[in-house]
């Protein structure tokens, strides 16, 4: 008698997901800085904002430098390198804002966080430089291009919130000290605003003086101006906290109430 002997293949099958994307980090090391062109009174001048890690957190600290030999604390940002996302909280707010996004496609949109409003932006390229990808939106700075978001770079307007969007741009990267990112913006001269835009700073600065700074309390300010003006104090981010009406010059502002810390002021003569 014959025994039927029958035999039982199992057929294991794997499925293998793809390896999730991975971009090149922002934050790469424990201290990553940028050179950046900020916008004020008297022109475009040079600034530089750093990184330094904060031990076993997620996060980074940010530091502000330009005005004085010390550095101000402005907030900090964690990074997620699968989508290329970062997030800011500023000094004193515990809300976390986006900032960058590289997993957008074309004609999606991102919201970018500016105080007290937010300004919608579209993705009208996606491309890549240098092996890094850039994202680029119909938002045209007044640094003469278009915002961008670029892969282990940063944003173009910088990692910050302003009272604008473009209030900074973003000159150079450095990664440890080694220059990693350069612009090619016309306006600039490598890493430095081109010299007219300091010409202009010198011109304008002729025509304000504002003493003593720093200050204890008490400003003094003088305009070269026969019109009334609208002083304004801004922070670090672009808030108004205080405006003044003058009507002729110089002129006293009382700053006794303000915190220690790094101030803006915006004179606006009344014609202008």
């Amino acid at each position: 008698m014959k025994q039927n002997i029958q035999t039982c293949i199992i057929v294991v099958f794997l499925a293998l997901e793809a390896p999730a994307q991975t971009y090149e980090p922002v934050i790469a090391s424990d201290t990553i800085s940028w050179d950046i062109t900020w916008q004020e009174m008297f022109g475009n001048v040079l600034r530089n904002l750093y990184s330094l890690e904060n031990g076993d957190s997620i996060y980074h600290y940010l530091y502000f430098q330009g005005f004085y030999p010390y550095a101000e604390y402005v907030g900090k940002i964690r990074e997620d390198r699968n989508t290329g996302r970062i997030w800011y909280t500023p000094q004193n707010y515990t809300e976390e804002y986006l900032i960058m996004d590289l997993t957008l496609s074309i004609g999606e949109n991102f919201e970018l966080p500016v105080f007290n409003t937010n300004t919608p932006v579209e993705v009208v390229d996606v491309y890549y430089v240098d092996q890094r990808k850039t994202i680029e939106f119909d938002y045209q700075t007044q640094w003469n291009e278009p915002l961008r978001f670029i892969e282990g770079v940063g944003s173009t307007n910088i990692l910050y919130i302003g009272a604008e969007p473009d209030w900074s741009f973003l000159n150079c990267k450095f990664d440890q000290g080694e220059l990693v990112y350069v612009n090619n913006n016309i306006l600039f001269d490598g890493c430095m605003p081109e010299p007219s835009s300091m010409a202009e700073k010198d011109e304008l600065q002729n025509e304000i003086s504002i003493y003593p700074n720093p200050s204890t309390g008490t400003l003094e300010i003088n305009l070269s101006t026969d019109h009334d003006a609208h002083i304004s104090i801004l922070d670090l981010y672009g808030r108004i906290l205080k405006q003044v009406y003058f009507q002729n010059f110089p002129n006293r502002i009382n700053l006794h109430d303000f915190p220690n810390g790094i101030y803006f002021i915006r004179a606006e003569a009344a014609e202008s």
